[in-house]
């Protein structure tokens, strides 16, 4: 039987691309030939051709996608450039594997998915856990009810570095947890909260905590980490049958099942005869096929060009996750704000093609606007405070009104960094931090146009151009008086 061959080339040949290059060479047997590789880093070329001489190497990616010999292009770059290469090469006709993250813009993907449709060309996003073998048993294990209805999953995902210079860790290890949990829990996100702090790069939080509703009574928390001493892998779901540890840094034990759980009464007359009861039975740990998964996800993108057939993690797949990203990321910038996921009007159907088995209207985090309103009227930036004034401050507003989403910026050029992106409706200051400014000091207030500026605990500033400064120090009493003077 001839094999059909499908030329591909792979842009990007820094820390995955070669392991690109590595499994469609070995998947030659399918019809891989690996025509082209690109990345504009002499030495990394150098490294490449030296392991792999058959490869042909250019500098510049927009080379193989104009290239009319090349079927399909695996882009492996910075995620800033995932937009434009993965366009670019849909618009010549190419077959595209875009590595994770997908993108970083939810109009983005959309458009993506929209042009692949377009191009009837096979569009895939490099989740690359989806096809290892542990995620399919687990999968398999919650089809087939073993663990019973699940209640909650925990998910720990934390090593020492490496930090990134474009995404925080929610866009780099985060995105692994939501396509897994999407996969195996076939269900969508329906709302997000997250909280994180950056230690290393202003903006891009290298700590993250995250907690993702699945509908009313499932929910997922997921702890990402740069700065752990120990890589750690581990998930547990818990069932209400049984219970599962996938631990993937294990080498022999992936996957523990726990008959373990809690059972109440059937049956009671009267509140002393309610008792739980806590079972504790055996620990099985399955056997596991093991394989690359990365060579899985290779092979499968072949079969999808041959056949046509929708990829397990498709561009839809791979929009939801931005969504979610999306959602978090704002979630993240509102304090740890609860974000609802909704349904966009624009956003491409998945219906029934998503191997996810989603059949409505993809979510998205776009929020409408009287919602958007609402979470500006009720955000505070609290800029420079102590632990104590913080709490303080915290506890008279939710007396004052509860529903406050409080916000803090160490430093006023963390606050202005913050206010781009969102600014509030009131910014309180500790001004013991610019109690005395000068004129250049004081200049950073000058951009908090639209809002409302308090001073705690020092003399007021000069005069701030469309901004309201109280001249005097406040006590928190007058501080809630004067708040409701503005909110008249």
């Amino acid at each position: 039987m001839v094999v059909e061959n499908i030329a591909i080339g792979v842009i990007g040949c820094g820390y995955w691309g070669p392991n690109h290059i590595r499994n469609f060479l070995g998947l030659s047997k399918m019809g891989a030939v690996v025509a082209t590789a690109a990345d504009r880093d002499p030495e990394r070329r150098k490294h490449v051709r030296e392991f792999y001489p058959t490869v042909h190497l250019v500098e510049e990616g927009e080379d193989v996608i104009r290239d009319p010999n090349i079927d399909a292009v695996v882009i492996a770059t910075p995620v800033a450039s995932h937009y434009p290469l993965a366009k670019a090469a849909l618009q010549q006709g190419k077959h595209v594997l875009v590595e994770k993250p997908f993108v970083s813009d939810i109009t983005h993907a959309e458009e993506l998915v929209s042009l692949a449709r377009e191009q009837q060309r096979v569009l895939m996003v490099g989740h690359t856990f989806e096809y290892a073998a542990a995620v399919n048993r687990i999968r398999h294990l919650i089809e087939d009810g073993e663990l019973g209805d699940i209640l909650y999953v925990r998910s720990l995902r934390v090593n020492l570095g490496i930090l990134q210079s474009d995404v925080s860790v929610l866009w780099d290890l985060a995105a692994h947890d939501l396509s897994i949990l999407m996969y195996v829990l076939q269900r969508q996100p329906t709302a997000v909260s997250a909280v994180g702090s950056a230690h290393y790069t202003m903006g891009l939080a290298d700590v993250t905590s995250v907690n993702i509703e699945f509908g009313p009574k499932l929910m997922a928390h997921i702890v990402c980490s740069w700065l752990d001493p120990r890589k750690v892998r581990e998930m547990t779901i818990v069932g209400a049958r049984k219970m599962l540890v996938y631990d993937d840094v294990s080498a022999n034990e992936k996957l523990r099942i726990y008959d373990k759980g809690v059972d109440g009464p059937r049956h009671y007359d009267s509140f002393g005869e309610f008792q739980y009861s806590y079972r504790y039975g055996d620990i099985v740990t399955p056997f596991l096929e093991e394989y690359e998964p990365l060579r899985e996800e290779c092979a499968h993108f072949l079969e999808c060009i041959k056949t046509g057939k929708t990829p397990r993690s498709s561009g839809l797949v791979g929009l939801s996750v931005v969504r979610t990203l999306t959602a978090a990321e704002q979630s993240l910038r509102l304090g740890g704000a609860r974000v609802p996921i909704e349904v966009s009007e624009r956003s491409p159907s998945i219906a029934a093609a998503s191997a996810h088995g989603v059949e409505s209207e993809a979510p998205t985090a776009r929020l409408d606007l009287d919602r958007e309103a609402q979470y500006r009227r009720n955000r505070v930036l609290i800029v420079g405070a102590d632990q104590h004034l913080l709490g303080l401050v915290t506890r008279a507003l939710d007396a004052f009104e509860p529903g406050f989403e409080v916000v803090t910026a160490r430093t006023p050029e963390e606050a202005l960094r913050w206010m781009e992106v969102d600014m509030p409706e009131i910014v309180i200051l500790d001004a013991d931090m610019v109690a005395t400014p000068a004129t250049g000091e004081a200049q950073w207030l000058e951009e908090m146009v639209d809002t409302s500026v308090f001073l705690l605990g020092a003399e007021a500033l000069s005069q701030l151009p469309a901004a309201t400064v109280l001249a005097k120090p406040l006590l928190l009493p007058s501080l809630l008086s004067a708040m409701r003077e503005v909110r008249r």
